[in-house]
């Protein structure tokens, strides 16, 4: 609602107000008494997701361990990996995690026999 102010100014109820000292050119400001309501409004925060590569290239994975949580395919599956239904990279296979392409695309190789 509207109020008129001692100066003649219009201004909204509740907002700062603009006194006259009695002096010409002399005003003072009213400020509120209580605390704004946007410092309640803050302090929220979602619990974080973990994202990230779990796996690293060359470590083994048994089948259906976790090589990769993503949103979104920024990682694609190669040979033995699956992708589940929130872009969560897992393998199918045992064996050897294997980073391909620069990175963007992640297989399950078997592992090769040490050389007697």
């Amino acid at each position: 609602r509207m109020v008129q102010s001692e100066i003649g100014h219009f201004t909204w109820r509740g907002s700062p107000v603009v006194r006259e000292l009695g002096k010409a050119n002399s005003y003072w400001l009213i400020m509120a008494h209580k605390k704004s309501s946007g410092a309640a409004k803050n302090g929220r925060d979602s619990q974080s997701k973990r994202l990230g590569v779990k796996r690293m290239d060359g470590q083994s994975i048994q089948p259906g361990g976790i090589i990769i949580r993503q949103r979104g395919t920024k990682v694609f599956p190669g040979q033995n990996v699956r992708r589940g239904k929130d872009d969560t990279l897992f393998a199918v296979r045992p064996g050897v995690v294997r980073f391909e392409k620069n990175g963007r695309r992640v297989s399950v190789v078997e592992p090769v026999p040490a050389a007697q």
